[in-house]
């Protein structure tokens, strides 16, 4: 191992508002730890303000008081980052807790002060203090540096970028909503950046009530650079241009030291835009005498791709009876053989589907034939006017409903029977009803809307039969869409369910005690949402309709 001696750091922290937000909610922390090079904790904090600034500020609290004691007792750095993040995550989430208990004390006491409110009425909740925050956590990567190690752990999608010679290279890998799409190849990191779902965030400090860190650790040699930073800095200026910034290091530029380049990093991420708050800590691995070894000037560097390491088996998630949503995993392709027809006939619903659901997202009218032929509206309700329409006829009223406008009842258990299912499986069609599959046969089968199971199942099982009652992993979410293009996001760790419309704003959204799994909803706007392995169902409360007349041929004297 190369003594710690052989080697110099150069450390500089630097954190900015931004140019769109008013206050900063990130935080850092660089400490001074018995027989570590470098310590380093930086945390980008969520839940708005007075809620995010909060958990960022503890987080770095308490993980430099768990990391001082721990590592001051002796203990390997894997350990006191994992201890660190338990106890971090412990505080924030006692925070939020006791922020959601006042937040419901309050809409009670609303509620009381409403003697015309429905008490229990979920369509009429009483209204929430603006000051109230439902949601604290941070993202959170940290690094204890000693010699030639270093130890990483993080939670979320602050990152930490390691320069060696001309690659640049993320050690961490983000836990959000489009970074394992990316990993699975549904998208390309261009479309991640640019997506709206871009700050969905998977893993965190402090949104649940346990944690769990990706930790690795990896070597620093001498010419190194390293970053730690939140989002506010890659969403920003993207990998070749922090690579660019930071290379300045190794090509000989004067001038050049950790707080010239945090400043850069900033100032060219506000040039950007500079949409959230910003964080950069820069380390330069610098040889005794405090200089870096300066790269051949005839050999212009290579624009290499930025490279991300292949993730770990100790980073893996651990076998689960059920498989994730998103498969993280790179798998050997299987030996080929005959495909068949169901295996087509599924593929054929799959290219259908996404078809109906572009021409659904992207065309009013479209969308409201389609809408018509699945579900036709009732007969329509003759109206008598209060007196004579122009033009002599009376008129017919149809009501069109608005998706963006419901609410829902409480959950209730759905079908006759109560069984166990998988959490990632749930879908629906207008003319069988909510297809499933039964954690104890591990077949797709399907109850219609009253209720009523079928008796056949629909091809081979899709697995060995699992556990009953196991549950996909918390980090996941899961995705379904209506006949309208607003978008419904089930959030299993914070125990949520989100509901989008097609500009990306949240227009809604149903929280509750047990974890919300797979979802789906029907075309009149009912939820179907696996709780804790059973399907339950949330009735749509409609609001009042948008009457349009529709000329009739009977013609008044």
């Amino acid at each position: 191992m190369m003594p710690s001696t052989a080697v110099t750091f150069d450390i500089a922290a630097l954190t900015d508002k931004g140019i769109k937000r008013s206050a900063n909610e990130d935080a850092y922390g660089l400490f001074d730890l018995p027989g570590m090079d470098a310590a380093i904790v930086v945390a980008d904090g969520m839940g708005g303000l007075q809620a995010g600034d909060v958990a960022s500020e503890e987080s770095v609290a308490v993980m430099e008081d768990a990391l001082r004691e721990r590592i001051g007792a002796g203990d390997a750095p894997e350990a006191a980052l994992k201890e660190a993040f338990t106890r971090a995550n412990a505080r924030v989430y006692a925070i939020a807790e006791r922020v959601r208990l006042d937040t419901e004390t309050a809409a009670k006491q609303a509620e009381a002060d409403m003697p015309t409110a429905k008490r229990g009425d979920y369509s009429k909740t009483a209204p929430v203090p603006k000051s109230s925050a439902p949601l604290m956590g941070a993202t959170v990567v940290a690094a204890l540096v000693q010699g030639n190690r270093i130890t990483i752990a993080h939670a979320g999608d602050s990152r930490l970028y390691r320069l060696r010679a001309d690659a640049l290279e993320s050690l961490t890998f983000d836990h959000s909503f489009v970074a394992e799409r990316v990993r699975s190849g549904d998208i390309t990191e261009a479309e991640a950046r640019v997506s709206r779902f871009r700050n969905m965030i998977t893993r965190a400090v402090g949104i649940d009530d346990t944690v769990t860190p990706e930790i690795r650790t990896e070597t620093v040699a001498l010419g190194d650079v390293l970053l730690l930073c939140t989002d506010g800095l890659n969403t920003m200026v993207d990998d070749d241009d922090i690579a660019g910034i930071l290379r300045q290091t190794q090509i000989g530029k004067s001038g050049v030291t950790a707080n010239a380049l945090a400043a850069e990093l900033v100032e060219a991420a506000n040039k950007r835009g500079g949409s959230d708050n910003i964080t950069a800590v820069v380390v330069r691995v610098l040889d005794a005498a405090g200089t870096a070894p300066v790269l051949n000037a005839a050999m212009p560097l290579t624009r290499s791709a930025t490279t991300r390491a292949a993730v770990p088996e100790e980073m893996r998630p651990a076998p689960t009876s059920r498989p994730p949503i998103v498969d993280m995993e790179a798998r050997p392709a299987p030996p080929r053989r005959g495909v068949s027809p169901f295996v087509w006939f599924l593929a054929a619903v799959g290219v259908l589907s996404l078809g109906l659901s572009a021409l659904i997202a992207t065309a009013t009218d479209v969308r409201q034939n389609i809408g018509r032929l699945l579900a036709p509206p009732p007969a329509p309700t003759p109206v008598v006017p209060d007196k004579p329409v122009k033009g002599g006829t009376t008129g017919n009223t149809v009501t069109i409903r608005d998706y963006t406008k419901l609410t829902y009842a409480a959950p209730v258990d759905f079908g006759e029977q109560t069984f166990a299912v998988r959490g990632d499986i749930l879908g629906y069609s207008p003319k069988a009803g909510i297809y499933f599959v039964k954690d104890t046969s591990g077949v797709l089968t399907y109850m219609s809307l009253d209720g009523k199971i079928a008796n056949a199942a629909i091809g081979q099982p899709l697995q060995q039969p699992p556990t009953v009652g196991a549950i996909v992993p918390p980090s996941r979410v899961f995705v379904a869409h209506d006949l309208q293009g607003n978008t419904y996001i089930s959030y299993s760790a914070s125990r949520v369910i989100k509901k989008f419309n097609r500009a990306g704003s949240e227009i809604g959204k149903i929280t509750s005690k047990e974890r919300p799994e797979a979802l789906t909803v029907d075309e009149d706007g009912n939820l179907y949402v696996i709780y804790d392995s059973e399907i339950k169902k949330l009735k749509a409360i409609p609001a009042t309709g948008t009457a349009i007349p529709k000329p009739a041929p009977t013609k008044t004297p």
